[in-house]
């Protein structure tokens, strides 16, 4: 009986070792299957006709994004740098090349686990408090200011990685339209004065939204992008990021046409989150202006942007 007993303790030994080998279940080998991501929604980037007159798209695509920030288990959970490894669609796939087996919360160990992230573009080591936008705007600064953010805290599974992001800036487009006036001037330009310069980051754990920085004046002046080719039946088409300030009434839209300037004045607020379209005929005479219905800047969907001419 003893023989027996110690043999009996040798084969639970066996399988107890057997069993700590294998994966059990669904249990996955550790350091070999990292925290993939897949961005749904666009990346704000300038999109340039193939063809000179084509319309330009009004979003853009993953492509040439700079990297973007991936927290993991909580606002105090760690940050990782990740990079956009390929795009498809308007979806793309984020990587970090740099994870160890020490970034413990960023591998998978179970096919029927979840986690909780929170993601942000550009890539910053924290969420910033205050975000600035540049007073003459480029392809490059639209591309590194574009600021994204998901709406706090997002559950992905390893069979389900899929996390949508939302602009917090307001865009403003202005499409010129062509005239003979403007065919026949020697110089155009287009700016938005009386603009907000730098904003603050809000409700981050919920529905973040940037509004402009309690105690800044709004007294800045922005030079928009001009687009390498116009939109369709356009004469030049510019973009330019704003600080949203949700208060209508104090912002105008100034073109400039050889020496005599044109002004829009009351332009609407500008909502963070939402696109704003201005389509100006510019005469001798005055400007005459429609303005497209503003879309909600998250997944393109239509939106409740408020507009309202003088």
């Amino acid at each position: 009986m003893k023989h027996s007993f110690l043999v009996l303790c040798a084969a639970a030994l066996v399988l107890a070792a057997c069993s700590q080998d294998e994966p059990a279940g669904d249990s996955l080998p550790g350091g070999k299957y990292p925290l993939e991501l897949t961005a749904a929604n666009l990346h704000e980037a300038v999109a340039t006709p193939a063809v000179t007159g084509t319309r330009s798209t009004v979003d853009g695509n993953w492509e040439d994004a700079l990297s973007v920030a991936v927290q993991v288990g909580g606002e105090n959970g760690p940050v990782k740098e990740y990079e956009v490894a390929s795009t498809s669609g308007n979806g793309a796939k984020l990587t970090c090349p740099t994870l160890t087996e020490d970034d413990t919360q960023f591998w998978w160990t179970s096919s029927t686990e979840s986690k909780t992230v929170r993601a942000w573009y550009p890539y910053s080591e924290t969420v910033p408090e205050d975000w600035p936008v540049s007073l003459t705007q480029t392809e490059e600064t639209l591309k590194k200011e574009d600021f994204m953010m998901t709406d706090g805290q997002v559950t992905v599974s390893l069979n389900n990685p899929q996390i949508a992001f939302s602009h917090l800036l307001a865009k403003v487009e202005i499409n010129l339209m062509q005239s003979e006036y403007l065919r026949n001037a020697s110089k155009v330009s287009v700016s938005l004065p009386g603009m907000y310069g730098i904003g603050t980051l809000k409700d981050l754990s919920t529905y973040p939204y940037i509004n402009a920085k309690i105690g800044e004046n709004p007294d800045k002046e922005i030079t928009p992008y001009k687009l390498p080719s116009a939109n369709d039946d356009c004469y030049a088409s510019y973009q330019a990021l704003v600080i949203p300030d949700e208060v209508s009434g104090s912002k105008e839209i100034k073109v400039v046409v050889d020496d005599i300037i044109y002004t829009l004045s009351s332009v609407a607020a500008y909502n963070s989150r939402y696109r704003y379209t201005y389509n100006i005929t510019v005469q001798e005479e005055g400007l005459k202006v429609s303005v497209a219905q503003s879309t909600a800047w998250t997944d393109g969907d239509d939106g409740e942007g408020s507009v309202a001419l003088p």
